[in-house]
């Protein structure tokens, strides 16, 4: 199994693996530097399982020679892609009316996209040079949205970074509210 050591692709080889009932003597863990770095091995067929952003083996996939077993989604994962902000310029009035008309728009971008996947899709073939069927593969797994920082989205980032103490993964426990600021979720919705 592939993986690196952080972010989502750790997660989600770790939470995996414990859904399975596996440790590592079940299994050949490979670490490698980053997701890109495991992705290739995997499409260079060195490793059997790959763990990480789908888009990197989207063609192994539609090849026909691999195919998705697990998401984040299964595994109860946020995927979260993040802004953070320092906290002088949140405290700041006129800096923090900045940060919420970036994410405001941010917002209405990412409903945009939703809401235009031909066009997205038009320009990965035109623009990017991608094919038809890749296009298609990076606009579905391009579609995001900001959502409001809420109770529920604290509870999953927490069972994470408790499976992150259960792992040896982080030295001691974390409360993970302190990282999460609810500020900007009006410029959200």
């Amino acid at each position: 199994m592939g993986f690196n050591f952080g972010g989502l692709n750790y997660v989600q080889y770790l939470l995996a693996r414990r859904a399975g009932g596996l440790t590592t003597a079940d299994i050949d863990p490979i670490q490698f530097g980053d997701g890109n770095a495991a992705a290739t091995a995997f499409n260079a067929d060195h490793v059997d399982v790959y763990s990480g952003l789908g888009a990197l083996v989207g063609e192994a996939v539609e090849k026909g020679q691999a195919r998705i077993v697990l998401t984040s989604d299964d595994l109860d994962i946020p995927a979260l892609g993040v802004f953070a902000a320092r906290t002088d310029a949140i405290a700041d009035p006129a800096r923090r009316a900045v940060l919420q008309d970036f994410v405001g728009r941010l917002a209405r971008y990412f409903a945009w996209y939703a809401d235009n996947l031909d066009a997205a899709e038009r320009i990965y073939i035109d623009r990017v040079k991608q094919s038809p069927a890749r296009a298609r593969y990076y606009v579905e797994f391009g579609k995001a949205r900001l959502r409001p920082i809420d109770a529920e989205l604290i509870r999953r980032e927490q069972k994470i970074a408790d499976a992150l103490l259960e792992a040896g993964a982080i030295p001691r426990a974390i409360d993970v509210s302190s990282e999460f600021n609810t500020t900007f979720n009006a410029a959200v919705n």
